[in-house]
């Protein structure tokens, strides 16, 4: 599919488990990927095993809860990627202790 090929992939919760199995995968159909996480060990993973396909990719530590930070993240990937052309969002839930 061109628009997988020629586009720009967001990815949310691309640290781990469903986003990371994503972001493979559009690597593979030639995506540039702008990938997210709270988790910045297992963003770093995920872009690790990525740059070896000479995929074109940016990270962002981002809290998906957070507007403001959302905000900024799609600032972000407009200024280093110029679109976007496919968003996923994944993320896990986790109960806050109360």
């Amino acid at each position: 599919m061109s628009f997988l090929r020629d586009g720009v992939a967001v990815v949310t919760g691309a640290g781990s488990g469903i986003g990371r199995g994503l972001a493979r995968q559009l690597a593979v159909a030639g995506s540039a990927l702008a990938l997210a996480d709270i988790d910045e060990a297992g963003l770093q993973q995920t872009a690790a095993s990525l740059s070896e396909r000479g995929v074109q990719l940016s990270t962002h530590i981002v809290d998906v809860s957070d507007e403001s930070a959302m905000q900024g993240f799609a600032k972000d990937v407009v200024t280093q990627h110029g679109r976007v052309t496919l968003l996923i969002i994944t993320l896990a839930l986790r109960a806050r202790p109360v």
